[in-house]
C-alpha cells in the first residue's frame, strides 16, 4: 500500500487499516521511534513486521501474505505456487 501511495502519511496509512484485526498494532508501531537505520533496511524491516501481522492474523490472510512478500522481498518457488493455488480459489475475507 506504501508503495502504491507514497504519498500517504503513516497517520493516513495506519487508518486504512482500521476495520482490520492488524489495525491496533500497526497503530502502535507508528507511533514507535525508529531505530537509525538505512532506508533500505527500513523497508526491509517495514515488510517483515507487515508479513508477521498477516501470518499472525491466520490462514485467511495468507494470500495477502504472499502478496506483501511478492512486492517486497520476494517469493521462492515454493511461495509463489501458493500464491498462484490461493488466486484461483474464490477469496473470502474473515
Amino acid at each position: 500500500m506504501a508503495r502504491q501511495e507514497p504519498h500517504l502519511s503513516p497517520a493516513q496509512l495506519v487508518e486504512r487499516w482500521r476495520d482490520r484485526p492488524e489495525h491496533a498494532r500497526l497503530e502502535e508501531l507508528a507511533a514507535a521511534p525508529l531505530p537509525e537505520l538505512e532506508d533500505a533496511a527500513v523497508g526491509r524491516e517495514l515488510a517483515a513486521a507487515a508479513v508477521k501481522l498477516l501470518a499472525e492474523a491466520g490462514p485467511a490472510r495468507r494470500l495477502d501474505e504472499l502478496i506483501v512478500r511478492a512486492e517486497t522481498i520476494g517469493l521462492s518457488d515454493d511461495e509463489k505456487r501458493e500464491l498462484r493455488e490461493l488466486q484461483a480459489r474464490p477469496r473470502h475475507d474473515s
